[in-house]
């Protein structure tokens, strides 16, 4: 039975990530040679580009069907501005990494900056209820860790001294979804897959002391995301 359902898991996972390998949004450039300026979309960034379009729509049919002239530049300003990041969705993980001083923090989260996005679709989306996730693309933090974020015993080592960045990612989730125990259980497999997969890859570039950096990702709920979050 266990073979069985690993053999389906793994089929599963081939079939999800050979929709994200496909070239689903060709926007060709002008120059020569052609090539596509959306190479980096995938079935996730698609979905996320398709529900940002309806949203904007949806504010264009409300402001033509304004009867107030005199509202019309404010609400056009805020059609603009777009939808604050964190109303736009229930469910968070907030990703921080941190190193044991300026130097090395910075060099490590530029590092892990650059597979978020990879490693979100190879291992956070490998959990069956989450439909995409979508990090924010102006929301980050860097500097002095917030003790908050650090206080397992796990990161004792830079309670002191450390230096770390932080992003907010949004999750795509069931509207009934509910954060109980099973289902903390259920993401800290994932959430632990996605540090272990890109710190080991961090560690063996850099032949670094494995001790000497950490990725924690943190589930962070509406009214967190909010509070933390809502006016970066």
């Amino acid at each position: 039975m266990e073979k069985e359902k690993l053999k389906e898991n793994e089929k599963g996972n081939f079939e999800r990530l050979e929709k994200h390998s496909k070239l689903i949004m060709p926007v060709l450039t002008p120059a020569y040679p052609q090539q596509s300026s959306a190479f980096n979309v995938n079935y996730s960034t698609m979905k996320i580009i398709k529900q940002t379009i309806i949203e904007g729509l949806k504010g264009i049919r409300q402001i033509r069907n304004l009867n107030e002239a005199s509202h019309l530049n404010e609400i056009l300003k805020q059609w603009i501005k777009g939808v604050n990041f964190v109303d736009k969705y229930n469910h968070f993980v907030t990703i921080i990494c941190v190193g044991i001083d300026e130097n090395i923090g910075e060099d490590f989260c530029n590092f892990v900056k650059n597979r978020i996005r990879v490693e979100l679709i190879l291992s956070m989306e490998e959990y069956s209820k989450l439909e995409y996730s979508h990090i924010s693309p102006n929301k980050s933090k860097k500097g002095k860790c917030e003790k908050r974020l650090i206080a397992g015993k796990k990161f004792k080592k830079f309670w002191e001294d450390n230096w770390c960045k932080q992003w907010i990612v949004g999750l795509n989730m069931p509207e009934l979804f509910n954060y109980s125990n099973k289902e903390k259980i259920s993401l800290n497999y994932y959430f632990l897959k996605f540090i272990k997969k890109i710190k080991g890859k961090y560690i063996k570039h850099r032949k670094i002391e494995r001790t000497n950096v950490a990725i924690h990702l943190r589930y962070t709920d509406i009214h967190e995301a909010k509070k933390f979050w809502g006016d970066n």
